[in-house]
C-alpha cells in the first residue's frame, strides 16, 4: 500500500466515519458542530510568511559536577532578537 492510498484511505474514514458518527463526549456530529460553531471562528492565513526563530547547534559544551559524576550538558545558544521581531511575528508592527 502507498502513502497516497493510505492517506486517501485516512481521508475516506475521516469523512465518512469518525467526522459523521456522534461524538461520545460532546454528543455531537464533529462535522455538524465545526460548521455551527468553529468554521466562523477561523481566521484567514497571515497575509506574511512565518519566519522562526532559530537555535544554533551547540558547539560546544558545558560539564557540570555532582557528588557523584560529571554531567555533559549540551549549550545551545538562542538567537536574540528585539522586541519589534516578535510583534512583527505575531502579526503586529514592523
Amino acid at each position: 500500500m502507498g502513502d497516497g492510498q493510505l492517506a486517501d484511505e485516512g481521508a475516506q474514514w475521516l469523512e465518512e466515519v469518525a467526522n459523521a458518527r456522534v461524538h461520545g463526549t460532546t454528543k455531537a456530529v464533529p462535522r455538524e458542530r465545526f460548521e455551527l460553531e468553529e468554521r466562523a471562528l477561523l481566521q484567514p492565513p497571515a497575509s506574511h510568511p512565518y519566519h522562526s526563530l532559530t537555535l544554533r547547534s551547540p558547539a560546544t559544551s558545558n560539564r557540570r559536577a555532582t557528588a557523584s559524576r560529571a554531567h555533559t550538558l549540551p549549550r545551545i545558544d538562542v538567537e536574540q532578537r528585539p522586541l519589534r521581531a516578535y510583534a512583527a511575528l505575531a502579526g503586529g508592527a514592523r
